[in-house]
């Protein structure tokens, strides 16, 4: 499966059969092909953060919703939103995780992340949507170990659960995701690596991610879901270093001052007879 490997937006805007990916945090334009009248999207929300204190927290990964058809006019213009992961434990709702297609006012389609709803996205009349919410992140109670970030959202289940820390500092496994979703990230002792959750592709569904083993230090990340990348490993980084796996991972908490951020989101869109999210026909043609 094709997946981006630059930070710019790919993709070619020709004929009635194509597709658009934008994959740097922003907001951009989109103005509909000649021909075309209906297109199919999927958006992934920007990954929450860690923290690090007495209690600390993993972050959330970013949910994932699709939209199999949604009508458009040729020569309109859309607005494509999408959200940057957090370097801090930011609270849940906030714009700045947000990915989304607009017309105008309108929301077509929309990825929160840590949402409460398991259909978190507003449409239009008659658009058929789907997708899953990204993992919760673990918890550290006191002490200063380490929690594992949740895995980003997947076509038709969840995200991972970064794993917990116990008072006793015993590190634990992520769990895997649901439905092409991102597996959340180990847990890690004082002295051990903390691990982000996995990030979910955008290519179409896929396999789901494991969650990292708190027994292998290449493991700790929770690994992609749908082609998704693995999330990472802390034991020192910057907390401005993105740890979530791409696209949406959660980055994982710390009690003893090092943390993760979570990963950017995305957002793209697909054209042409035959060719709808989740999984019919959305590779790049």
């Amino acid at each position: 499966m094709h997946k981006p490997t630059f930070n710019q937006i790919i993709g070619a805007v020709a004929g009635v059969v194509g597709q658009q990916a934008w994959i740097t945090p922003g907001v951009f334009p989109f103005i509909v092909p000649d021909n075309v009248t209906s297109l199919s999207g999927v958006a992934v929300a920007g990954g929450q953060g860690g923290s690090s204190s007495v209690i600390a927290y993993g972050g959330a990964g970013g949910d994932l919703r699709w939209a199999a058809s949604v009508p458009v006019t040729p020569g309109e213009t859309l607005t494509i939103r999408v959200g940057a992961g957090s370097t801090t434990f930011e609270s849940s709702g906030s714009v700045s995780f947000v990915s989304s297609i607009s017309r105008g006012s309108t929301v077509l389609l929309a990825a929160d992340t840590a949402s409460s709803s398991p259909n978190a996205s507003t449409a239009i009349d008659g658009v058929n949507i789907g997708g899953g919410n990204g993992g919760l992140g673990g918890i550290l109670v006191s002490g200063s170990g380490g929690t594992g970030g949740g895995g980003a959202g997947g076509y038709s289940g969840n995200g991972g659960k970064g794993a917990n820390t116990a008072s006793a500092l015993v590190a634990a496994d992520g769990t895997a995701g649901a439905g092409g979703a991102g597996g959340g990230g180990a847990s890690g002792t004082q002295t051990g690596a903390k691990g982000g959750g996995g990030g979910v592709g955008i290519f179409g569904a896929g396999p789901s991610g494991t969650g990292g083993l708190a027994a292998s230090s290449t493991q700790q990340g929770g690994r992609g879901g749908s082609s998704g990348t693995a999330g990472g490993t802390t034991t020192n980084a910057s907390v401005t270093t993105p740890v979530g796996g791409t696209y949406g991972g959660g980055g994982p908490g710390s009690g003893s001052g090092y943390w993760g951020a979570g990963a950017g989101g995305a957002v793209r869109i697909i054209w042409g007879s035959g060719r709808s999210y989740p999984s019919t026909n959305t590779n790049d043609v």
